[in-house]
Parts: structure tokens; sequence; C-alpha cells
């Protein structure tokens, strides 16, 4: 409890700006590229996870990945999809 409010604190996020910012960018820049500037449909979600495990990557470890192809970014995609996946039966 203690190690999340050191990290989450006003000031600490305060601190994570510049590197939110800079991974929203790529990742506008990435969908603007990929979908030809609008012309070509795409796929949103690898953009937007690549992006969420890059802030949580800079924060927690200093690293980030440098394209939705690198490996870890289809291993944490994965995994929220299963994370994410509502039984319809209420039984997992």
């Amino acid at each position: 409890r203690r190690l999340a409010a050191q990290f989450l604190s006003n000031k600490s996020v305060t601190n994570y700006m510049p590197g939110l910012e800079l991974e929203v960018r790529e990742m506008l820049k990435n969908l603007y590229t990929k979908g030809s500037a609008g012309a070509t449909p795409i796929n949103p979600q690898p953009h937007a996870g690549r992006t969420s495990l890059n802030n949580i990557l800079t924060i927690a470890f200093g690293t980030r990945t440098d394209t939705i192809d690198h490996p870890l970014v289809g291993h944490w995609l994965k995994h929220s999809r299963e994370f994410m996946y509502v039984y319809p039966d209420g039984v997992e």
C-alpha cells in the first residue's frame, strides 16, 4: 500500500506526464501511419494496449517497447484479454 501511494501520488504522477504524453503521441502517430492517414481501417486495440504497457514499463522498470510487434506486447495483450474475459455463466 505504501509503495502504491509512493508511485501514484500527485507529485509522482506529475513527474510521469512527459512520458505519458510521449506514449500518446507515439500511439497517434502509429495509428495515423498504419491507417494510411484514415484511408485504411485498423484495429486500435493493440496500439492502445502497447501504450498502456509502455506506461507501466516506464514507471515500474524504466524501459518501453518500440513497436506493437514486440513479443512482450503480444504477451501482454493475450493475458489482458484473458483477465478481462467475462464468462457467460459466471463460472471460470
